[in-house]
């Protein structure tokens, strides 16, 4: 997970240093991916029509970014304009807490919630 955290940050230098790092055709088609697998996996886990549209809209959204991202970053190594090491291992080891950090407040502060299905 740090790994991601950490090309998904390397990812937004690049997207504001040089633009979309895909053409934005596809970044709409992998909106619209995750907007159809969402929408149905929430509508197949019984949640009402607005709320796996809504989920689907959420899943549509962050994978676009996250996926872009990612592409960026990998770009942006190729690019030659990674920082030198020391930087990068506090990056990472930043990335490390953060989301050992996420990862607890997930476990413990979101309770599972059984709902009867109708």
């Amino acid at each position: 997970m740090a790994l991601v955290m950490l090309g998904i940050a390397f990812g937004v230098l690049y997207l504001f240093e040089s633009g979309l790092p895909i053409h934005p055709a596809l970044i709409l088609m992998i909106g619209a991916l995750s907007f159809i697998i969402g929408s149905v996996f929430f509508d197949a886990k019984g949640a009402s029509q607005l709320r796996s549209l809504i989920g689907g809209a959420v899943l549509a959204v962050s994978s676009a970014f996250v996926i872009t991202a990612i592409i960026g970053s990998i770009k942006y190594c190729i690019g030659g304009k990674l920082p030198g090491w020391e930087i990068m291992v506090s990056s990472l080891a930043v990335c490390m807490v953060a989301s050992a950090v996420i990862i607890q407040l997930m476990i413990h502060e979101l309770p599972i919630r059984s709902r009867p299905r109708s």
